[in-house]
């Protein structure tokens, strides 16, 4: 009979690519620093406000939510936030600036409870630190709302992908228009722009170029493809064009300027505003499966791609084929 263990191994990885006085491909090159390397925790997602400070989203082996946050480059972490109710569920989270982070989701409320089952309400849920961490405000949003794709611009101006939850005891919902939350002064007020319902359930990202220009991944299940809506109007209106077959996510550092991560390690990168992509490379390429799962740009010389590696093993016996996860890490790879 076929037995393994399992090993969970966390690895952060920042790969450098520093330039001369002139930026040239010949006087690029490449340096890796382990930064991070762990067994407590799952990276989930990464973004930074500068080179020095980054932050995290993480579970631990308990899986509880937390926030870490180097002020260093990536030499030390600091736990700086946990979620020990397991109520919240974080979508989403932005470093807009040192001071001040944000995190998106949504929040539980259990309002009946049986011996095997439980049923509860969801909440549009915002977590606000101003001063680094050190403290933090909880709003919750109305009920039967989730937010998702949190960006901001600065620490004032950004927007948020709400999602119109259905349940039990709100079924209408199912045939509510999710929207898309704007808030100009730091989420003290926002404003809510609804998305066309026939995009209900098929937006994977939803980010802004700049102020009142918007971009929507969306998939299409049946066509099996992916396109990207661009408004820029603050989503009132939308045009259509391709994005990279099977792009997990896709940042842009301004109008033109834009990578797109693939579900294996492929990026892209288009300097149109996404009217073509081109392949940029594979990152170190081998026999493991690798995906990527982030990214964020600070600049184009400058950003980071967040993903793992999965290596495997199978038995054979009796054509049964029980795959043991061996190895997974998290690369964290600076350019």
């Amino acid at each position: 009979m076929f037995s393994s263990s399992k090993i969970i191994m966390f690895v952060l990885i920042i790969f450098t690519l520093i330039s001369g006085t002139q930026t040239t491909k010949a006087q690029l090159r490449n340096q890796w620093i382990i930064a991070d390397s762990s067994s407590d925790y799952i990276n989930l997602g990464i973004c930074y406000a500068d080179k020095d400070n980054i932050i995290t989203m993480a579970q631990n082996i308990s899986n509880y939510n937390i926030i870490k946050r180097t002020n260093d480059g990536g030499k030390s972490w600091n736990m700086i936030y946990s979620d020990t109710t397991k109520l919240e569920k974080w979508e989403s989270f932005a470093y807009p600036s040192k001071d001040k982070i944000i995190i998106a989701g949504e929040d539980k409320e259990i309002i009946y409870k049986e011996k095997y089952k439980k049923y509860d309400k969801e909440y549009g849920l915002l977590i606000i630190s101003n001063d680094s961490g050190k403290s933090w405000s909880k709003i919750n949003l109305d009920s039967n709302s989730r937010l998702s794709d949190l960006t901001m611009l600065d620490a004032q101006y950004g927007i948020a992908y709400k999602i119109a939850l259905g349940n039990y005891f709100n079924p209408d919902a199912y045939d509510t228009n999710d929207s898309i939350l704007i808030t100009e002064d730091g989420w003290k007020s926002w404003s809510a722009v609804p998305i066309p319902y026939e995009l209900k359930d098929k937006i994977m990202q939803l980010k802004c170029f700049e102020k009142n220009i918007f971009f929507m991944k969306i998939f299409d299940y049946n066509a099996d493809k992916s396109n990207l809506y661009i408004s820029e109007d603050g989503g009132l209106n939308w045009t259509i064009s391709d994005a990279p077959y099977y792009s997990e996510k896709i940042k842009f550092i301004d109008r033109n300027t834009g990578w797109a991560i693939g579900r294996t390690d492929t990026i892209f990168k288009t300097t149109n505003g996404g009217q073509t992509w081109s392949f940029q490379r594979n990152i170190e390429p081998g026999t493991s499966w690798k995906v990527y799962t982030d990214l964020d740009f600070a600049d184009e010389m400058h950003g980071i791609v967040v993903g793992h590696n999965k290596m495997m093993l199978t038995s054979n016996w009796l054509y049964i084929h029980p795959w043991t996860e061996l190895i997974q890490y998290t690369i964290i790879i600076k350019f």
